[in-house]
């Protein structure tokens, strides 16, 4: 049964129980990343799909990255939306492009849990939800792999990562994770919404190898270049 609905973007009414009409839809998917253009474990743009020289030389914590978007408009005012001023159902969205343009490598690596990116205690209360959660809430649909306790992992409250440069970010998120439940020999995949440095994702996979997971990846809805 359809029913009237509007466009989130461009408020036009579409006939379907969908955030964005076909025209908007398509305006986005304009910014899917695709694997044979960017490198499997740092997810930065190289034209070859291959390992880039500096994973090459210095490997990331974690298996893969896989970035399913340019972090470009209209999405930036759109992740505001949904984060910042409270507007639910903006998620949906975000939800479509990572269940349209899924991670690669999903089906090989073999995932047992999935892991929302944490936020601290402070924030989570004074945003009053975690977004990272509804998106892993894709992957718990589609794959039917479950998603880990949101007090597996504690975060303390630090300064923004948004806020500060890549050399205050890769400073600021030191030791900004704690494991409080078991993750011992468990094959993890971090999602997250948005990265940039990929700063916290890699404290949050360092964090996990010392607590004993067997293998770690990471998706991230938008990849800031």
């Amino acid at each position: 049964m359809f029913f009237n609905s509007f466009c989130l973007i461009c408020e036009t009414s579409i006939q379907a129980a969908k955030p964005l009409c076909s025209g908007c839809l398509n305006d986005i998917r304009r910014l899917y990343h695709h694997a044979d253009q960017f490198c499997p474990q740092c997810a930065q743009w190289n034209g070859t799909g291959k390992i880039c020289p500096d994973c090459q030389n210095n490997p990331p914590p974690y298996q893969k990255l896989w970035a399913c978007a340019d972090y470009l408009a209209p999405l930036p005012a759109l992740l505001h939306e949904w984060k910042h001023s409270r507007q639910g159902e903006f998620a949906a969205i975000f939800q479509t492009i990572l269940q349209e343009n899924p991670p690669p490598w999903f089906a090989e690596a073999q995932i047992d849990a999935v892991l929302a990116m944490p936020i601290s205690r402070k924030r989570r209360f004074m945003r009053g939800f975690n977004q990272c959660d509804d998106l892993t809430e894709v992957i718990t649909k589609n794959y039917k792999i479950p998603t880990l306790p949101t007090d597996t992992i504690l975060r303390q409250h630090k300064t923004p990562q948004s806020t500060l440069n890549a050399a205050e970010r890769a400073e600021n998120i030191i030791n900004a994770f704690s494991v409080q439940q078991s993750v011992k020999n468990r094959k993890i995949l971090i999602i997250d919404d948005v990265t940039s440095t990929s700063a916290t994702l890699q404290e949050l996979a360092r964090t996990l190898q010392q607590s004993g997971a067997a293998e770690i990846y990471a998706c991230v809805v938008m990849r800031n270049l």
